[in-house]
């Protein structure tokens, strides 16, 4: 029997080594996502400075206990990008910057107009810098620079590989530019959103109009998350756990008169039915119900072919990448 200060000891121990584990898996799945081509293509109106602050505050805590100090710097403007896509490339982007970003030392993200049509998306760091022979490197899955002990809390060496891959694949010019001693600046150009009338920007970004949406999560902490999120908008959440109930509130609101706007399932939920086979069949009780299907697996659960009005997100889903996919299903045409 191992005395009670040690089994602490071992079981923070475990813990560690099991949230190691379960962000490599995390990591491995978004890059097999990317390589399989299994990615949202969710294209729309993504204003950069709120997601620069967000992408801060995730960080800040993390910031001050390495002594890095973090800044923003951004123009507001909104770019044409699917919100997951960019949200991760930036998450990561930042996170990179502070863990190597040299204690005493200043990370800023910056965004700023690029001509009349780009913007330029810029994470800046007082590192050590990256060698010209390293530049290549960084980019390769599990390449750590400076960290021969592996230390976890300089991440996986995932990152930056998951950058490369989104930037590619959306067509982003990525360029690093780095001075060993000095620092390093890794930037993004971005294409600008069409610019749209005042009113019409508050109807996308804030104002859900009432709108009844249907959130089935089995897991409470996401589901109180999401729902907190979806009811600031102005939407009226039904937030449920399983099919089960999901399939009877559906017929409770029926019979009160009223319709389900937008359905949010997660795919892998409790009991014998899934998401994707939940979609079917409010899909045959309403004709066309627009939907957005959560997952955390590699392959779309919805096949290579989804129904008109719907959509799969990838997991982790934020609450600004979840609101963008529901005005994309709710504004879409019924074929």
């Amino acid at each position: 029997n191992l005395p009670e200060a040690k089994r602490v000891e071992v079981l923070a121990a475990l813990t560690r080594t099991a949230q190691a584990l379960a962000t490599m898996l995390e990591g491995l799945l978004d890059l097999s996502r990317l390589d399989a081509g299994v990615t949202s293509n969710v294209q729309h109106a993504v204003a950069l400075r709120p997601l620069l602050y967000d992408t801060a505050a995730a960080l800040i805590d993390e910031a001050e206990a390495l002594g890095v100090e973090l800044r923003v710097a951004s123009v507001d403007r909104e770019v044409l990008a699917d919100p997951a896509l960019l949200t991760r490339v930036i998450q990561n982007l930042a996170s990179n910057a502070v863990r190597h970003g040299g204690r005493g030392g200043a990370v800023l993200l910056s965004a700023r107009r690029r001509g009349r049509e780009h913007c330029l998306l810029q994470v800046w760091d007082q590192g050590h810098g990256i060698d010209a022979s390293d530049r290549a490197r960084v980019f390769e899955e599990f390449v750590q620079l400076k960290n021969p002990e592996r230390a976890q809390r300089k991440g996986l060496g995932l990152g930056l590989s998951m950058v490369e891959r989104i930037c590619k694949l959306r067509q982003w010019p990525l360029i690093l530019d780095s001075r060993p001693g000095r620092g390093t600046v890794f930037s993004v150009c971005l294409p600008l959103a069409p610019a749209q009338p005042l009113d019409a920007q508050d109807d996308q970004l804030r104002d859900g109009a009432g709108l009844q949406v249907m959130l089935v999560e089995d897991d409470a902490v996401v589901r109180d998350a999401l729902a907190g999120w979806l009811t600031e908008r102005g939407c009226h959440v039904h937030a449920l756990e399983d099919a089960r109930a999901a399939l009877e509130r559906f017929e409770q609101t029926r019979r009160m008169g009223r319709a389900i706007d937008v359905l949010v399932s997660d795919h892998s939920l409790p009991g014998p039915m899934l998401g994707a086979e939940l979609v079917h069949a409010l899909r045959a009780r309403q004709h066309g119900l627009p939907t957005v299907v959560l997952t955390g697996a590699v392959q779309d659960p919805l096949g290579e072919r989804p129904p008109p009005r719907t959509t799969v997100l990838h997991k982790p889903v934020s609450g600004r990448v979840l609101w963008a996919a529901i005005q994309h299903v709710v504004q879409a045409p019924d074929a």
